[in-house]
């Protein structure tokens, strides 16, 4: 075949790492009519899929990718205007093709429509390959049921479905996992509890309840679990009862139904049909090959989890973050296929998605570890830490912050012979370094999802926490650990204020010192290369709101902390004429203005713990303010920035009462490196430092001559800011 000169047949230069090609529609057009039937199979494909953005026109530009050096990448057809990518196409052969074209990747066929015959086989292969050969997949014995669960039956639509109590009975179930919109189509509450236990018509569910139903029963189950109907949803006490058993409800399912694409519960779980989410057949005819075109096919690429351009709402979703961790098997209804997450496969219908990080994966080997070090090893389970005492109430802390409660199931904290709290470093490097990055990495993922109430933002995540206690030991506070403190302290905004109304509510949700104190995304310092050996923290306390889930909403918490603390105040002027979106806010320390990341908007009225005691506005200065502790890296110093708004006296000690505003990185002055000096003189060879007669000539300056230059300009102002900036331990009391 003669090699076109618009297409090259799609074969990659000598030089090129991959086949990369750009032209206007109107050149593959004409190309394609003087019988290239490469162009003529890439112009159909784009006039094709071309209608969904109104056509081709003039101003369109086409960018072609083909495979790479190493054999990799598939046949792509990207459609750009104005700079803008309009359409993004591949190309790839049936996987009984016959054999290969153009570099084409060979690839399964995508019906799109997720309610398709091939789509419901090819899940219930996968969930037959997941239960039958994944250990870590599957629970030894049949799960009993929870406390309320749906009895959907096997036959169709003529069946009343009812909701029954599941205590005691053992046998399979699903989840569904759903955005509830705000509609709240139906849910099941005090009034309406006896007749749904009665039985529920089918025209009374939503779409995307029916659906979930009909998929369940031709997977072959009988119970499905929903939380609207399966929690009272005007009752606090059962629903604080139930979402306290949502980690074991999710766990021991066994399949999640994930209505991903859907926006609410009418929007269903199937994909909406359109001729444009189906993959489409080239019928190209060419002397000698034709019946390897016919099995070629082309199709809109299918953009996976994590990407921008994905329409997946329920991934927005902050509670279902942990479903997505806890359920052994997840399967997606997306926009155009199906998703498979469980254990030990992350896969999907065009095979196309394969994330860097598998984050359930890493999380399951978490449970798995902690059962089998639960017997005589180091990895102590939750039972085992129950019947210690527990850390007693402070009496430096007000009444109105700490409530008298036995919290039993609460572990202790264990404590230095000075009073600081300590964790056993004897134990695995697992509990002791992954477990926290671990949970650190959960928080920062999680922190960036949305919730329909703010209260929800420690609940939400509890069960993941209650999972994660098994492993970790040591006492849970308000989203910290006790035995990774206080790296867990280091967290900082990492979104523009106005972005998530101002980031901290105005009713109590969580001590200041806590990231769920917080709206929006946080993440933190590079924890690993921070250490302060003078901070040490002497006592810790958070209350929940109810005994029945101490992971949960909490009442009030504290640290009572000794460390190095600096004066520092916020000026006035800072808060004249600033960006409102800026997380960056200018404060002066000793007399130098620097900036911080504040939790906040700092300019407006905010609350700062559950007693309500107010704080500085917008017409004056936030004169206390100090520095707390300094977390030390090779080139900057971390501290927190806390605000003081009381004083007291106990005893020998004094206390410092503060509340956390947010968190300031300054760099550290750089200590020049010793050097020898040397003599540089033309013309003559030369010979190493230490050699007799060496004469040397000049290559060039080294970092630590440029270093010891600045350090001999500034020597007498940091010598003098040294003086300014005394630092003096006190004892701090955070909430």
């Amino acid at each position: 075949m003669p090699r076109c000169a618009l297409c090259n047949n799609l074969e990659r230069r000598p030089r090129d790492y991959r086949v990369a090609l750009d032209f206007e529609p109107s050149q593959l057009d004409i190309s394609a009519k003087a019988g290239c039937f490469v162009c003529a199979l890439l112009r159909d494909g784009i006039v094709h899929f071309g209608s969904s953005i109104g056509g081709l026109t003039p101003g369109h530009h086409i960018h072609i990718w083909g495979s790479d050096i190493d054999g990799g990448g598939s046949l792509e057809a990207e459609i750009y205007a104005n700079g803008d990518l309009k359409l993004a196409l591949e190309f790839f052969l049936a996987e009984k093709a016959g054999s290969a074209v153009c570099g084409m990747k060979t690839l399964p066929t995508v019906p799109g429509d997720t309610s398709s015959v091939e789509s419901l086989q090819w899940a219930s292969n996968l969930l037959r390959r997941c239960t039958s050969g994944h250990a870590s997949c599957n629970w030894a014995g049949s799960p009993k049921l929870p406390t309320r669960i749906l009895h959907i039956g096997e036959s169709g639509r003529e069946s009343r479905i009812r909701l029954m109590k599941g205590s005691g009975i053992v046998g399979r179930y699903a989840c569904l996992s759903h955005c509830w919109g705000t509609s709240r189509a139906m849910v099941t509450e005090k009034e309406t509890l006896q007749a749904h236990q009665q039985g529920m018509d089918w025209d009374s569910f939503p779409k995307t309840f029916q659906d979930a139903i009909t998929i369940v029963r031709k997977l072959g189950i009988q119970y499905l679990w929903i939380d609207s109907l399966c929690i009272l949803q005007d009752d606090i006490e059962d629903w604080r009862r139930e979402s306290a058993k949502m980690a074991s409800v999710y766990q021991k399912s066994h399949i999640t139904i994930a209505a991903t694409k859907s926006p609410n519960d009418t929007g269903g779980c199937y994909s909406t049909p359109s001729p444009y989410h189906s993959d489409f057949r080239l019928s190209l005819r060419h002397p000698g090959i034709t019946d390897v075109l016919s099995d070629v096919y082309v199709r809109k690429k299918i953009v996976h989890f994590g990407n921008p351009h994905a329409v997946n709402p329920l991934l927005t979703r902050a509670w279902v973050y942990q479903e997505r961790l806890l359920a052994p098997r997840m399967l997606h209804f997306c926009e155009r296929e199906l998703v498979w997450e469980c254990q030990e496969l992350v896969s999907c219908e065009c095979t196309g998605y394969k994330p860097g990080v598998h984050l359930k994966k890493e999380y399951g080997a978490v449970v798995r570890r902690r059962k089998e070090g639960s017997r005589g090893s180091a990895l102590h389970v939750w039972g085992a830490w129950r019947k210690r005492p527990l850390l007693s109430r402070s009496r430096f802390v007000p009444q109105n912050l700490v409530r008298e409660t036995s919290r039993s199931s609460l572990p202790s904290i264990r404590s230095n012979s000075d009073g600081s709290i300590r964790s056993d470093s004897s134990q695995f490097a697992f509990v002791d370094d992954f477990l926290p990055s671990m949970w650190r990495n959960i928080v920062t993922q999680y922190s960036a999802l949305n919730l329909t109430r703010g209260s929800d933002r420690l609940p939400a995540i509890a069960g993941v926490a209650r999972q994660v206690g098994y492993t970790i030991g040591g006492q849970y506070l308000a989203g910290l650990w006790e035995r990774s403190l206080p790296d867990d302290l280091l967290w900082k905004v990492d979104e523009p204020l106005e972005t998530r109304t101002n980031h901290r509510p105005q009713n109590y949700r969580a001590p200041s010192w806590s990231w769920a104190s917080v709206n929006g995304k946080i993440e933190y310092m590079s924890v690993e290369n921070l250490r302060d050996k003078t901070f040490r923290i002497l006592k810790a306390n958070c209350t929940p709101v109810s005994d029945i889930d101490p992971f949960g909403e909490v009442l009030s918490g504290f640290l009572e902390i000794l460390a190095n603390v600096r004066p520092a105040k916020i000026p006035h002027a800072q808060f004249l004429n600033r960006a409102t979106n800026s997380r960056h806010v200018e404060i002066d320390v000793g007399g130098t203005l620097t900036s911080f990341i504040a939790d906040f908007d700092i300019g407006k009225a905010r609350n700062i713990s559950g007693n309500g005691v107010a704080a500085q506005g917008v017409d004056q200065a936030v004169e206390n303010v100090l520095l707390l502790g300094e977390f030390k890296a090779k080139k900057y110093t971390v501290s927190l920035v806390v605000e003081q708004v009381d004083r007291r006296k106990e005893g020998s000690h004094s206390y410092r009462y503060c509340h956390r505003i947010g968190i300031i990185k300054v760099p550290r002055p750089i200590v020049p490196t010793k050097f020898s000096r040397v003599k540089m003189r033309p013309g003559r060879g030369w010979r190493g430092p230490g050699e007799s007669q060496g004469v040397w000539r000049r290559l060039g300056i080294s970092e630590s001559m440029i270093e010891r230059m600045h350090w001999r300009k500034h020597s007498r102002e940091l010598k003098h800011s040294a003086e300014v900036d005394k630092r003096a331990q006190e004892r701090i009391l955070l909430v």
